[in-house]
């Protein structure tokens, strides 16, 4: 019995056949429009009552599911990160073994999941870092349990991390494709030599440290989907000799550079015994580099017309020297901000006077005021020429080089940003250097004219303001004769005077 389903696609609601191949209805914005749908074809193709069907209803694929976490959405995928057996990682064939599995599975929950495994030089390195994080993590791990032999896992997804990261793990969530997983971790090594299944080891992998898990878009894990791991199902360096043979017949015109990095790291190990681990340090077109216990070695190889490497001559130990060069824009180049504002004032039309106000702007606004220099090609001895012979010079450019460029056509030419401050700041400075040359000439003992003053700089003007400070004379109120006796006035008294009394000594008559 075909019996069709009601799954949802980025965030619509579809009706689709029962491998998902064919579409039949939709996209509706809920659910029960595509239950209605669903219901509607099953009653006219098997003649039945709707209320009689089967069906069932999945999110996205038949196992994929929407999720939340922490207020954000997430894309829930299950998957088998590991299983019991012999694993043939960046240390070589190495046995897990179940007992080693099942121990507190949990510790892998909230760990990141990355599209590759960050390395540096051939080496790994820990995916718990800010720039790892930053650019390849896509989502983390949860409900981590141990199910008989199988390490299995939910790989927690951010739909758009997916999508900016690498757009190939979306559409094969949405084709219901499974893609292969690889376990970063930290493990205690007992050296114990054997086999399990019929695959040798050298070691025995235990006490598990977590750091995170990569999904290879285009790579084969060393617990691979062929051997029961993978997303979408429910670690990566070496490949599986059976995987190897296949990937032979995948028709890729060219060599990549991980499959010869791979292919030389497998030439040079099978040289050697499993006790003494290689390491490619570096490849270059004709010849490699590679360490072996301490040591570097220099390895010519050639890549015949099949894509398979050949190693030639005999390995030379050389000494590895790393340099690193000073970039361009270094220390010396870079000028401070005096610097910058001398150069605007030599070669602009600002003016030693304006240095106060150029020294109070941002320095990145000073560099968009500095003027642009155009490159001059590097000066070549003159072999040619003759002695005393003058430099010829093109008269044309004289006008140019002597042309002063006054401050509005300056600010003209400044970004759009700049033009509105500039002009503030410029009216700001001209009305503070007014203020002080108005303070300096209403001083009875100023000796300057305004015209003097006005082609001085404002450190100059405040020196000269603060030397000559005007005392401002102190108002005096109306004088006050209250208390004192009246004044009398002679001019306007009317009365008489009196007459002084006189005695007379002579005889009476």
């Amino acid at each position: 019995m075909v019996i069709n389903i009601v799954a949802k696609r980025d965030g619509k609601w579809y009706v689709l056949s029962e491998d998902g191949s064919k579409i039949l209805g939709g996209p509706y914005d809920t659910k029960a429009e595509a239950v209605k749908r669903l219901r509607q074809i099953e009653y006219f193709k098997n003649n039945k009552e709707a209320g009689q069907m089967e069906f069932i209803t999945t999110n996205l694929t038949g196992m994929v599911r929407n999720d939340t976490m922490e207020g954000r959405e997430y894309l829930v995928v299950p998957m088998i990160m590991m299983v019991e057996g012999v694993l043939n990682g960046s240390n070589g064939p190495l046995y897990y073994p179940a007992e080693e599995l099942e121990k507190v599975p949990q510790v892998w929950n909230h760990k990141p999941i990355v599209v590759y495994h960050p390395e540096m030089n051939g080496r790994a390195l820990s995916a718990c870092d800010p720039d790892i994080i930053t650019n390849r993590k896509i989502g983390v791990i949860m409900n981590t349990t141990f199910d008989g032999k199988k390490l299995k896992a939910e790989a927690w997804l951010e739909p758009d991390r997916v999508a900016a990261v690498d757009e190939r793990i979306s559409e094969a969530l949405e084709q219901n494709k499974m893609m292969e997983v690889s376990t970063g971790l930290f493990t205690e090594n007992e050296e114990a030599e054997g086999e399990f299944n019929g695959k040798p080891y050298k070691a025995i992998a235990r006490n598990y440290r977590p750091d995170h898990l990569a999904i290879l878009p285009d790579q084969i894990g060393a617990c691979s989907i062929a051997d029961g791991a993978g997303l979408l199902r429910t670690n990566a360096r070496g490949y599986l000799p059976t995987i190897e043979k296949a990937l032979k017949y995948l028709g890729v015109n060219e060599l990549s550079h991980s499959d010869l990095r791979d292919q030389l790291f497998s030439a040079i190990q099978s040289k050697e015994t499993p006790n003494n681990p290689v390491w490619i340090a570096d490849v270059y077109d004709n010849y490699m580099v590679y360490e072996l216990g301490g040591k570097y070695y220099k390895q010519s190889y050639l890549v015949d017309d099949s894509d398979q490497v050949k190693l030639v001559d005999s390995p030379a130990e050389v000494k590895r020297e790393i340099v690193y060069s000073t970039l361009q824009s270094n220390k010396e180049n870079e000028m401070n901000k005096e610097e910058k504002v001398a150069e605007i004032i030599k070669n602009t039309a600002w003016t030693d006077e304006d240095k106060d106000f150029l020294m109070g702007l941002e320095d990145n606004q000073l560099d968009k005021m500095l003027p642009v220099k155009n490159e001059e090609p590097e000066e070549k001895p003159e072999e040619n020429k003759g002695e005393g012979e003058p430099e010829e010079k093109p008269a044309e450019q004289a006008p140019e080089q002597n042309k002063e460029e006054t401050a509005e056509e300056f600010i003209a030419k400044a970004p759009a940003e700049l033009r509105e401050v500039l002009k503030d700041s410029l009216q700001t400075h001209a009305q503070k250097k007014a203020g002080l040359i108005e303070k300096i000439v209403a001083n009875e003992k100023n000796i300057f004219t305004k015209e003097q003053l006005s082609s001085m700089s404002v450190n100059e003007l405040n020196a000269i303001a603060a030397l000559a400070a005007v005392e401002e004379k102190k108002p005096t109120g109306a004088a006050n004769y209250f208390g004192q006796a009246p004044v009398g006035n002679a001019a306007e008294s009317k009365e008489e005077p009196l007459v002084a009394p006189t005695l007379n000594f002579g005889e009476e008559k």
